[in-house]
């Protein structure tokens, strides 16, 4: 695939264009679903209605992306636990800090929401995913911050299972894989709560990022293979075909279609990161192939930057897309769905590149010297500076 020889920003070199491709479809998705129920597609706008229907699945792109990355870190340096763990708190902690701040302030000056602020407590301690099946979805506030729950407690999970080594990094993600299912099925059986909510709850959606996690153990050393893409890419496409047709309080969804879009997702994830680490290593192509690639050079950077982004972006778009439709009734202006998608997205990349620039990443810079020189202070102590 051409698209994947973009890199992802010359701040960063090590990055995999193709997965930050990956993210800004999953985004993407995610964005298009939540201004659908805002904005109204057309009934015959057949890509609205796809969002709309089945955008929703972008979040589990991000669960197979994460597992694949987090478990190639585990594996790399499963000696290094704390590291792991700082640099996450840097990466993950002050924009969502922001972000919750943010929420609170937009509640108070709309007063939209303002009776939910009493379970503020369960988005600012990453438990939206464990506290909606208690309170339901419309009374917890800052729900989206579910996906928040689950890709944090797989962290812990993980990390804490590096304390055993490799093996019990595994034994951890088998762990994840089996018991999510079963837990599904005995929610569903059982009727512990509204089987909705597995949506949303936690341990019954460990096992997409277990599956991530697994395809990233089982690629090492494995050779490019070149049908994978493809392959798993129409199979990803066609579930978010299909899944615009499924309520996520179908059994069929919960019982077998969430295991059946990790499994082709994890293939997806792995196949677009080998073929990059590939054509790295290789850096051979024609010359008509790179006349090609220049070509749809920009467009894939603009891509890739847009998931690089994707942190950000998923937190803020709600408040870009509820700014635009309170804007709107304002101005006396109504805004069709392919005015006001575009529009929000290119606001919340504006906002999010700023971000990045001046906030997001020099603190991730600063959590890897920080983890750096302790890591090289561990290994050489006299290297250590006298105190």
């Amino acid at each position: 695939m051409l698209l994947t020889t973009a890199r992802s920003g010359g701040d960063d070199a090590s990055r995999l264009a193709s997965l930050d491709m990956l993210r800004a479809l999953a985004v993407f998705l995610v964005i298009g679903h939540h201004a659908a129920w805002r904005f109204r597609p057309a009934a015959g706008d057949v890509v609205g209605q796809l969002l709309k229907g089945s955008g929703w699945i972008g979040v589990d792109i991000f669960f197979g992306i994460s597992g694949f990355m987090i478990t190639s870190i585990l594996w790399r340096d499963a000696e290094h636990i704390k590291a792991f763990f700082v640099r996450r708190i840097y990466r993950i902690v002050p924009i969502f800090l922001v972000a919750i701040a943010s929420f609170v302030l937009v509640t108070i000056a709309t007063g939209i929401g303002a009776d939910r602020l009493f379970l503020l407590w369960s988005p600012a301690l990453f438990l939206n995913g464990w506290t909606i099946p208690i309170f339901g979805a419309s009374t917890v506030p800052f729900t989206i911050t579910w996906s928040l729950s689950v890709e944090e407690t797989a962290y812990l999970v993980l990390g804490l299972s590096c304390l055993g080594g490799r093996r019990a990094l595994r034994a951890g993600l088998f762990a994840m894989l089996v018991g999510a299912p079963l837990l599904r099925i005995a929610v569903a059986t059982g009727g512990w709560f509204d089987p909705e909510n597995l949506y949303y709850f936690v341990p019954a959606r460990l096992d997409s990022i277990a599956l991530g996690g697994l395809a990233a153990i089982s690629t090492i050393g494995q050779q490019h293979r070149r049908w994978q893409v493809p392959v798993a890419g129409c199979a990803v496409f066609a579930l978010i075909w299909m899944f615009q047709f499924v309520r996520i309080s179908d059994q069929r969804l919960y019982l077998v279609g969430y295991t059946v879009f990790g499994i082709a997702t994890a293939a997806l994830v792995s196949g677009l990161a080998a073929a990059d680490v590939a054509r790295a290593r290789s850096r051979v192509g024609g010359a008509r192939r790179g006349a090609v690639q220049s070509a749809l050079a920009p467009i894939a950077q603009g891509v890739a930057t847009f998931g690089k982004y994707s942190y950000f972006i998923y937190l803020f778009h709600l408040f870009v897309l509820e700014a635009i439709l309170q804007l709107q009734h304002l101005v006396g202006v109504r805004l069709g769905y392919w005015q006001a998608l575009p529009l929000a997205c290119a606001i919340v990349f504006t906002l999010a590149a700023v971000s990045w620039k001046y906030f997001e990443y020099p603190l991730i810079r600063k959590g890897r010297e920080r983890t750096s020189q302790a890591t090289q202070a561990a290994i050489h102590p006299s290297a250590q500076a006298p105190t």
